[in-house]
């Protein structure tokens, strides 16, 4: 079996994961409810089940090549620490790193949901054929990201590229009102 890459995207509302080939092509998908709402240690706990079950859909540990988390921003790229994120409540500030090498001795990289999506969409969607791309993503919050030469754009201290990142809720206001 040719190896695969666990993807994980923790949101505030779901933890999506799938089993993709190094070719970029998903294998399987998974989604979880992220339970936010009970605090980091319930939310931490189901990306921990998630990557398990995925690693075992892949037949084991020998057969994944990496793990790759994106998560709500700030986060800091180099260190894989998590700087509390707006969209998960009780998050505080915590470390990708640290806390999911518990579980795996595999290569783990972090990267913030649009910067991650944005750097999937050069290399295998939409903007294939671009070096340079602004990436914006609404969910359960706006985020951006920024793509320059095919490479993640962090800046000097590793949020470069947050325009804005704030969760959407009902009391939010709208682009179009706060410009009144």
């Amino acid at each position: 079996m040719a190896k695969l890459i666990v993807g994980i995207d923790v949101g505030g509302t779901k933890v999506a994961g799938g089993l993709v080939s190094l070719k970029g092509q998903l294998v399987k998908s998974l989604v979880v409810p992220t339970r936010a709402e009970k605090g980091f240690k319930t939310s931490y706990s189901q990306d921990v089940h998630l990557i398990e079950r995925l690693i075992k859909l892949a037949g084991g540990k020998e057969n994944v090549a990496g793990i790759g988390i994106c998560a709500p921003g700030p986060l800091n790229p180099k260190a894989g620490i998590v700087i509390n994120p707006p969209n998960l409540p009780g998050g505080a500030t915590s470390s990708c790193h640290i806390c999911l090498k518990t579980i795996s001795a595999f290569l783990l990289k972090s990267k913030t949901t649009p910067n991650a999506a944005g750097l999937a969409e050069v290399l295998f969607g939409a903007a294939v054929g671009y070096r340079d791309v602004f990436y914006v993503t609404v969910s359960t919050g706006v985020g951006t990201g920024v793509i320059i030469n095919k490479k993640i754009y962090h800046g000097k201290n590793g949020v470069g590229e947050r325009a804005d990142t704030f969760p959407s809720t009902s009391t939010a206001p709208i682009a179009a009102d706060a410009a009144r």
